[in-house]
């Protein structure tokens, strides 16, 4: 009986340690699974954050290049793959469109002074940075949309020189647009780059908004 009992106590000793290695070890699975949870949560949502801002700026860009010619954005037809391609080309190109743009350094003095008021202005650290972050996605909207703008709204006054008679600026095309057989199914001006189902003309009266399932052809005029 003696012998038993001192038997079973040994097998108590033994597997006390072992259950302790097995608890540690399951512990240090359950963190490093929680750690690369979050690292992968993290990762998603920087991601995310990352391609919404893409997105947004490709709208801004594009938005701007229809307000310059003083077309509505709802004319656009973007992919959203071109959106994307669109944002990462304005923010690339970011700091050498800014230069010649005077009313860029406007927003971006605004958007750095109103920064500056939120960081002093509000006590909350966590409120802070959120409003700080606001005033920044806000500001690099506005300069893409400004700056966009004023490249676009420099071509409209180009293409009236043009189509006027003055100097035309050789990224200028004067183009002949056939709709139809007769002559007056045929129009002539400069076209517009946007993206669109329709193709929009710059001509001495304004600009054409022809559907692009109605061209027949499309003619570059030699200017000599």
């Amino acid at each position: 009986m003696t012998t038993s009992s001192g038997s079973g106590s040994n097998k108590e000793l033994e597997s006390g340690p072992s259950e302790e290695a097995s608890h540690r070890t399951t512990r240090a699975l359950g963190s490093t699974t929680e750690r690369v949870s979050e690292k992968i949560l993290d990762s998603a949502l920087l991601l995310a954050l990352g391609s919404g801002l893409l997105y947004f700026m490709g709208l801004s860009a594009n938005s701007g290049l229809a307000s310059g010619h003083n077309l509505p954005s709802a004319l656009l037809r973007l992919e959203t793959w071109e959106v994307f391609a669109d944002g990462a080309a304005a923010l690339l190109l970011l700091p050498i469109t800014l230069l010649p743009f005077p009313k860029g350094f406007v927003v971006v003095l605004l958007g750095i002074g109103l920064g500056l008021f939120f960081r002093s202005a509000i006590k909350n650290k966590a409120i802070a940075v959120v409003a700080i972050s606001a005033v920044v996605v806000f500001t690099l909207f506005a300069t893409i949309f400004f700056q966009y703008r004023s490249l676009s709204a420099d071509i409209r006054k180009a293409a009236h020189e043009c189509l006027a008679g003055g100097e035309c600026r050789e990224d200028l095309k004067l183009s002949e647009v056939r709709t139809g057989e007769g002559r007056k199914d045929t129009q002539r001006g400069i076209l517009i780059s946007l993206k669109s189902d329709f193709l929009f003309l710059q001509t001495k009266e304004g600009v054409l908004l022809i559907p692009k399932s109605l061209v027949r052809s499309i003619r570059i005029v030699d200017r000599k």
